[in-house]
């Protein structure tokens, strides 16, 4: 003898109601994972694009302080605001494009596109630090700190800049002779 159709085996309304909720928590549960799904994704690209999109450099930092304990008319080395051994430092700008900073590093990065994403007519310019043919430190994030010139390719004992207070920054022009 087979079972009778019953409200548990799906006959009859009680039956179709009951599939009709399982569907209904079914389709819930499926939206609401993927919202999650959908929301962690976003979290993760967010973090993403603030990671890679911002150096996290003490540069601009070290030099600001070098350069206010320098005070207006005196001399401040850029080698004090960079960390450890380096090669050489190069200073980028506003408005200057990827062609001429890897012209400038003298090697392809695959930052530079980065970089000159950000140097608009508005940003306070960057800088690259070179060590062992690597770039070791990058920002464009300069702060109150302004050059008057913008040289490429400063190496160490060749890196000593005037300090100027101008419409509260800092303005940084290099020695004579240098």
């Amino acid at each position: 003898m087979s079972p009778q159709p019953g409200p548990d085996r799906g006959a009859g309304p009680a039956g179709e109601a009951t599939r009709t909720r399982a569907l209904r928590w079914g389709l819930w549960g499926c939206t609401t994972i993927l919202i999650v799904v959908v929301a962690l994704m976003v979290v993760v690209a967010s973090i993403a694009y603030i990671r890679l999109g911002e150096p996290d450099s003490d540069f601009p930092e070290r030099l600001a302080a070098a350069a206010e304990a320098a005070g207006d008319g005196g001399m401040v080395d850029l080698g004090v605001a960079i960390l450890g051994p380096w090669d050489a430092a190069h200073l980028f700008a506003p408005g200057t494009d990827a062609a001429a900073i890897e012209a400038c590093l003298g090697f392809a990065w695959d930052k530079t596109e980065l970089v000159a994403d950000h140097l608009t007519a508005d940003a306070p310019g960057a800088f690259v630090v070179v060590k062992g043919g690597e770039v070791a430190d990058y920002g464009w994030h300069l702060g109150g700190i302004g050059f008057t010139d913008w040289p490429c390719g400063l190496t160490p004992g060749d890196e000593t800049f005037a300090v100027a207070l101008a419409d509260d920054a800092l303005l940084l022009t290099r020695a004579a002779g240098e």
